[in-house]
């Protein structure tokens, strides 16, 4: 006789303080949302976050991290920091919550405070890691004892196979034994439209004629954009109708270092917007350009990546390992040398002048999302995660 299924639906506590602030409300959305196909979920994030309040959403948002950003002294935005996550484990405890899902992006004390606080309520926690290493100090020696801090999760969840074996390299067994990779849902599910390059150059008030290359996202030491503008260098002086555009705003660094990179010849061909982009706008600027370039020198997992597939966008991206799960050379996107300007540049003016190619990886870069970055997808790998961790079926 078959086993009839149990349908019951747990009650998930994301806890996420980030949220609208710095651009993390497609990513939250897309988890909750992907959760809330067969879950009742509740994200706790900040009071930045509006998403939910323009789109009709599955996902209930409790703002209890409230003025944690802004010019308030540290120390007040650190008490409303604890308030909100004490606001959250009240909630939780209230209403029964089976699952906490937290995100570490920096194993800091604040993200500490939440793990210990929850697991000493006896909560089931799982969280995602998203850069295993800080890369506000990228190039210095950085020292974090993962297993102490990791220890007290029931399951952590990365989202590459290149994070999956570079975190499980610095975990000991037992700790080891508690990764699981999950696909990434940071994917534009409501601004996203039907654009032509023409109507989006002249919305974002670019050249409507030329070739224009995108770098997308916070401008930071370790996404290379010091190795593109080097490759732009070369393009530039060998085809004249090419343009660079630099959207994002600078994370860490000094920007007039990079500008001061830019070669006289090519300068009026560099268009920079040193700014944060609001997500309905973001858009634009990938169906505005001819190809998207991802330089980076490191890099655990990308929302850009995803974005700029799902978008329908030509990809061109260093040959890290992270970036070899999405990019098949000539199929998918187009992969250089990791820190070679040259290399990139080869890859930049062979793509050019091979527009049948950039249509070619533009659709299977689509495609390619469309099969395995699905919402039933996300959820269904983290309903594995979470009947393992509560030891029985729903």
């Amino acid at each position: 006789m078959k086993k009839k299924e149990n349908t019951k639906r747990l009650k998930i506590a994301v806890i996420e303080p980030i949220g609208g602030h710095g651009g993390n409300e497609f990513y939250d959305f897309g988890l909750c949302e992907a959760l809330s196909l067969t879950h009742d979920v509740v994200l706790f994030t900040c009071d930045e976050t509006s998403l939910h309040k323009r789109f009709p959403l599955k996902t209930k948002v409790r703002e209890v991290y409230r003025g944690i950003y802004g010019k308030s002294p540290a120390i007040i935005k650190g008490l409303r920091y604890v308030k909100g996550t004490i606001s959250s484990l009240f909630y939780c405890i209230k209403n029964r919550v089976d699952v906490v899902h937290l995100h570490i992006y920096r194993f800091a004390l604040w993200e500490r405070f939440n793990l210990l606080l929850f697991k000493l309520f006896r909560f089931k926690v799982v969280a995602t890691v998203h850069d295993i290493e800080p890369f506000a100090r990228y190039g210095e020696e950085v020292r974090i004892d993962y297993n102490s801090f990791l220890k007290h999760l029931d399951a952590i969840v990365v989202h590459t196979h290149y994070s999956l074996q570079y975190l499980s390299h610095l975990l000991n067994e037992k700790n080891r034994k508690k990764v699981r990779k999950v696909q990434n849902g940071d994917i534009d599910f409501v601004y996203k439209k039907s654009v032509s390059k023409k109507e989006a150059r002249e919305r974002l008030n670019l050249p409507v004629d030329a070739t224009i290359i995108l770098f997308f996202g916070q401008i930071k030491k370790v996404k290379g954009l010091d190795v593109l503008i080097k490759a732009f260098n070369i393009v530039g002086k060998r085809l004249s109708d090419v343009y660079l555009l630099i959207v994002g705003r600078p994370w860490k660094i000094n920007l007039e270092d990079y500008v001061g990179l830019i070669d006289d010849s090519v300068k009026d061909r560099v268009i920079l917007r040193p700014e944060f982009i609001p997500d309905k706008d973001v858009f634009y600027y990938f169906a505005a350009t001819d190809i998207v370039v991802l330089p980076y020198k490191k890099i655990y997992n990308s929302s850009v990546i995803l974005r700029a597939f799902d978008y329908g966008s030509a990809v061109i991206a260093s040959d890290l390992d992270t970036f070899k799960e999405f990019i098949k050379e000539g199929k998918t996107g187009y992969l250089f040398k990791s820190e070679d300007a040259e290399s990139l540049a080869e890859k930049i003016v062979f793509l050019i002048s091979s527009p049948k190619k950039i249509e070619t990886v533009k659709n299977n870069a689509k495609k390619f999302i469309e099969q395995n970055f699905s919402k039933m997808e996300i959820n269904l790998q983290m309903n594995k995660v979470f009947k393992e961790i509560l030891n029985k079926d729903f």
